[in-house]
């Protein structure tokens, strides 16, 4: 599939449900395409230019991992455009740190795991402030990968995952492997007026 069929499909999807769903693109490994002679990037921005029109009223969401890439899109990038900074389980993250990405990116996809930290001994969730200090700077919260099959420690079910992350804590989106079990959740939970 193209990525101008896509767009054609999520649009169909549009319309259809009357819904706004979006494209959520992350640009993989910048610099080794590089090396391979290949600017991703800018080819990237090339092909979301060449099919803005097609794009209207689809929300397009940019993720990266290299925080220099995502600043240079951000000089170059349509408005409309939301830049997501990817931060890995090993990220060691902090106000300053948050602060400098907001200057940049109107969101950050966190690992699970800088989020969630497994059960303490009572068998209440470990959490970090990272989701309330991201929301603090106007950054929206999208964290990854909610795998079914492959469930933190701690957690029994894939519904007690969601639970905690999108009732308890509140983030802006996720990013699952299963989103069919994400929209079931979300359709029983918000059911009779919620989000």
């Amino acid at each position: 599939m193209t990525f101008n069929e896509e767009i054609e499909f999520v649009r169909g999807l549009n319309q259809a449900s009357g819904r706004s769903v979006g494209i959520f693109l992350e640009i993989k490994s910048p610099a080794w395409h590089r090396e391979q002679g290949v600017d991703l990037p800018s080819r990237v921005l090339a092909e979301l230019a060449d099919l803005s029109n097609l794009l209207e009223r689809i929300p397009v969401y940019l993720a990266c991992f290299d925080a220099d890439e995502l600043r240079k899109i951000h000089k170059k990038v349509d408005p409309g455009f939301t830049i997501i900074q990817l931060l890995s389980s090993t990220t060691l993250i902090d106000a300053a740190q948050l602060a400098d990405i907001a200057a940049y990116a109107k969101g950050i996809g966190p690992s699970i795991q800088l989020i969630y930290q497994g059960k303490n001994s009572a068998g209440q969730p470990r959490l970090t402030d990272l989701v309330r200090q991201a929301h603090a700077l106007g950054l929206g919260v999208y964290p990854y990968t909610f795998r079914a099959d492959d469930l933190p420690d701690g957690m029994e079910t894939f519904e007690e995952l969601l639970e905690l992350f999108i009732v308890r804590l509140e983030v802006d989106g996720l990013i699952s492997d299963f989103t069919d079990r994400v929209v079931d959740f979300r359709q029983q939970q918000f059911a009779g007026g919620g989000s």
